[in-house]
């Protein structure tokens, strides 16, 4: 299996940060490649599939499609939805939808083997 060669060009402004990448890689006994492959595998394997998101399309056309809070609201932000929704279906449909997360978290919390 040969070595294949990709080269890479970047403004002036940049080269700060690719010889104190160069440092660092020296730093810790790799190739300046070797390095860069590291982070590339690291962003394929976050974004390989895509980043997710929804089209907004899918609040019309998705029943199952709620806004609600997002998981870094602010606290009072969730309460008072929370309020909002008491006694609704979408009580009802936003908290089987925790339970799923939730359930997901400790199982794969139980696979890494800590505890829950």
């Amino acid at each position: 299996m040969g070595n294949n060669i990709k080269s890479f060009s970047y403004k002036d402004n940049k080269k700060e940060i690719v010889e104190s990448a160069e440092k660092i890689a020296s730093k810790e006994g790799k190739k300046f490649s070797e390095l860069i492959l590291e982070l590339l595998e690291k962003h394929v394997q976050i974004h390989g599939d895509g980043n997710p998101a929804y089209a907004l399309d899918q609040w019309q056309d998705n029943p199952r499609m709620l806004a609600i809070p997002a998981l870094g609201s602010e606290r009072e932000t969730v309460f008072q939805y929370w309020q909002k929704i008491r006694g609704t279906k979408t009580w009802n449909e936003v908290e089987l939808m925790l339970k799923n997360w939730i359930d997901s978290h400790n199982e794969v919390m139980k696979e890494e083997g800590d505890s829950v």
